[in-house]
């Protein structure tokens, strides 16, 4: 491995962290962080996208080994990003601006729980293949 690609690893551990810690701080505090009427955007918990565009990166031309593996947690990374993107932000935002419906507590709830068990499928997959 070369300089720079062992800076990308160690960026996208630090970005693995980040994104486990940010998505684990959601499901823990539900959608309390920000204060209600906040029309601030959680760009924290799109980290994912970071996180997998560095993995990919530090991954290099070596795809056929542990194939299965990498299959896996970009599967995961998909149901992550769509789920995290389509439910559990969407539903963040209306809690936290005061303009919820009906089950958006319980969506975000699960929303959150799904991004963490594929976050965990994720971390599985790349710790089965070293």
């Amino acid at each position: 491995m070369t300089g720079l690609t062992y800076l990308v690893v160690i960026i996208h551990i630090a970005t693995a962290t980040a994104t486990v810690t940010v998505w684990g701080a959601m499901r823990l505090t539900a959608p309390t962080v920000l204060p209600e009427g906040s029309s601030a955007r959680n760009w924290a918990a799109r980290l994912l996208h970071l996180t997998a565009l560095l993995g990919c990166a530090s991954v290099g031309s070596g795809w056929s080994e542990h194939l299965v593996a990498r299959i896996v947690a970009i599967a995961a990374y998909l149901v992550a990003a769509g789920v995290g993107e389509a439910a559990a932000l969407p539903a963040e935002r209306r809690i936290r601006r005061g303009v919820s419906r009906d089950g958006d507590a319980q969506r975000f709830t699960r929303s959150v729980d799904i991004v963490l068990v594929s976050l965990a499928v994720i971390i599985a997959a790349m710790v089965a293949q070293y």
